[in-house]
């Protein structure tokens, strides 16, 4: 397709206007041929527009030739405002995702186009167009932009710098006049090829060279200064060597002055001198003070810099951390065209001087001339103009300009903190909320058709929650010493109902006529408690008559989940479980390890059936399951009774 193409022809030599007003006079009842006749348009087509063949135009609020467009001039405007919503935010839209965006666009929104279904974008020719139609629009080549700077200016920091700078200008009573802008730059002696400028080739030659003195240049630092009314401190250059030669500021600007450090870089140490100099040109005192805006750079916040300003009546005002690009004055308006003019300076050094190079003796003379061409009072007036320092302006920045870092900084979310739990709950609160898990757990307990040789899964939900539940809520403080680190704890004491049989007691295992006294039970199944109740059953020789004294907690409670049961002082359990231990261990007594192995209980959670234990072990699995569901209810019932907690 011929592109920028003019019809030689004369249809449609009528203008948009010219039509709209023909169709509102066909629409006051003017004839055809008369309003043909008077605006030169065809007959056919007033024709056309009365009859409304081209109702889709005025639909579209547009009446012109040629082709329409795939997209109306609203959805346009919507991709042109995203377009530069993505730029302001750092994240441009190239040519590409431009075509891309308006194939996907069209294809979701079931608009007929002419797009290439195979390589899923728009054509160069409607992208030219789309230019053409917005021209607020234009490719531009985007700079290098770190993340710590896009995401450092944004509005909080930037509002802070305006509230201090504004309250440092009403304390010290400073004017325009007496505010200045320091900053630092590099100049090469190779300068930077992206600052040359372009030059006139062979057509289709492939590579272009530029003669430059060495591969890799010297870096020497300028420091400059200027002033908020126009003025221009006199530079200070600072050479990466031990010793200073004068020689190497010949030619430099009126009233420069030096400084040498290891690297070329600025240093405390020469900072502190070209406030020296600072001082002395702008004439700083304690009664004529100056306002010194200048970045956070180590260098600039020594001891000996502060007590030199303080005693001459120089006040600093730092900018916020990666925010020179858009808050410092030299950067914005000075240093950009001065090393500009010095890549031209530069070039023009090696044409004008064949066979010789620059070293560093030359580039205080090179810079000379690109100085006197650049550092006029308009570029920095205008520095200080568009930073909003002077003429003081907080609102120089519109939200356009932070949206970088509102796009990459995550928001900030404020939580607030719980307030801490105290160590012994509150009883009261306790017993309702284990009366709502008891009765909730209550429905939750499988009947005879689903168990199987084990508890059930759901029969194992309920016991975990009952055990948390009852080991949360059945703390109790004991008097005496380290009252406050120990609990008080009692296991369940079961009575069988007099005159019950031994058959009756085993065909009663799904649902057993026990009843209960009930004071904080503790649940746990511990290989340590069970062996030591074991023992203490085989001490008393009588299991059913176990009573509550014996088996009553006076330890320290590690975890409300595995509480310790103490034993009568005249039985070692401790002493005896080390040295079947250590049986197991060397091979020994293994007859001991079998009888024990017999004696020892078929399930450790038989903590519950201490009275039962006779029957307990005639009991098939099933049963055994069932059993201790059933008393884990019972138990919750005993404690917490439909009428209120008892009292036992």
């Amino acid at each position: 397709m011929v592109r920028n193409y003019k019809s030689k022809g004369k249809r449609r030599s009528w203008t948009s206007g010219e039509l709209q007003a023909a169709l509102r006079k066909l629409q006051l009842g003017v004839s055809v041929w008369r309003v043909s006749d008077r605006t030169g348009i065809p007959k056919s087509t007033l024709h056309d527009l009365k009859n409304q063949k081209y109702k889709h135009e005025r639909r579209r609020g547009q009446c012109h030739s040629g082709k329409y467009t795939v997209c109306t001039p609203e959805q346009e405007r919507q991709l042109s405002q995203y377009a530069k919503e993505m730029c302001a935010s750092f994240f441009g839209l190239a040519p590409v995702e431009i075509r891309q965006m308006a194939f996907d666009f069209a294809e979701k929104n079931k608009i007929k186009h002419p797009f290439n279904r195979k390589t899923k974008m728009a054509g160069k020719d409607w992208f030219s167009g789309f230019l053409s139609r917005n021209p607020d629009l234009s490719l531009r080549t985007p700079e290098a932009t770190s993340f710590s700077r896009a995401t450092g200016f944004n509005s909080m920091a930037v509002n802070k710098f305006y509230e201090n700078l504004t309250k440092v200008i009403d304390e010290n009573n400073i004017d325009g006049a007496r505010i200045y802008n320091v900053d630092e730059s590099g100049l090469s002696t190779v300068p930077n090829a992206a600052s040359a400028e372009k030059v006139v080739g062979l057509k289709g030659q492939k590579q272009i060279g530029r003669l430059t003195s060495a591969e890799r240049g010297q870096t020497i630092t300028l420091v400059g200064c200027i002033g908020a009314c126009g003025t221009y401190v006199p530079p200070m250059f600072i050479y990466p060597r031990k010793n200073m030669q004068m020689a190497l500021l010949n030619g430099a600007p009126p009233g420069s002055t030096w400084g040498v450090s290891d690297s070329g870089w600025i240093n405390g140490e020469v900072f502190v001198k070209w406030l020296q100099h600072f001082i002395k040109i702008v004439g700083a005192t304690k009664e004529n003070k100056a306002l010194l805006v200048l970045d956070n750079h180590s260098s600039h916040i020594t001891i000996e810099a502060w007590d030199l300003c303080r005693e001459n009546g120089v006040v600093m005002c730092s900018i916020p951390p990666h925010t020179s690009h858009m808050l410092q004055p030299l950067d914005r308006t000075v240093f950009g065209p001065i090393k500009r003019a010095y890549s031209r300076q530069c070039t023009n050094f090696l044409k004008s001087n064949p066979g010789r190079r620059i070293t560093q003796y030359e580039v205080a003379s090179i810079f000379q001339q690109a100085y006197s061409q650049v550092a006029t009072v308009e570029k920095a007036v205008n520095g200080f103009r568009c930073c909003g320092i002077w003429p003081l302006n907080s609102d120089i920045f519109t939200p356009e300009d932070f949206a970088p870092a509102d796009a990459l900084m995550p928001p900030q979310v404020q939580t607030e903190e719980e307030p801490t739990q105290p160590a012994v709950p509150d009883q009261s609160q306790d017993v309702q909320d284990d009366e709502e898990v008891s009765r909730d757990n209550a429905d939750d307990v499988p009947g005879p058709s689903n168990a199987g040789p084990g508890p059930s899964k759901a029969g194992r939900d309920t016991l975990e929650d009952m055990d948390t539940t009852s080991s949360d809520g059945c703390r109790t403080e004991l008097e005496g010493r380290n009252s406050s680190r120990k609990y008080k704890r009692f296991t369940p004491k079961v009575e069988l109902q007099p005159g019950m049989k031994k058959q009756e007691q085993q065909s009663s295992c799904i649902e057993p006529s026990i009843k209960m006294t009930y004071e904080n039970i503790p649940l746990s199944s511990k290989d340590e408690r069970t062996s030591q109740i074991m023992e203490l059953k085989k001490e008393t020789q009588d299991p059913e008559n176990i009573q509550e004294s014996d088996i009553e907690e006076t330890h320290d409670i590690i975890a409300p989940s595995t509480p310790r049961v103490s034993i009568p002082p005249n039985f070692s359990s401790a002493r005896k479980r080390r040295k079947r231990d250590q049986d197991s261990v060397t091979g020994k007594n293994k007859s001991a390890q079998e009888k024990t192995k017999q004696e020892e209980p078929p399930d450790a959670d038989k903590l519950f059936l201490l009275g039962l234990y006779p029957i307990f072990q005639d009991l098939d699995p099933c049963a055994k399951s069932l059993l201790k569901i059933k008393i884990q209810q019972l138990i919750h019932e005993a404690r917490f009774p439909p009428g209120g907690p008892t009292n036992h």
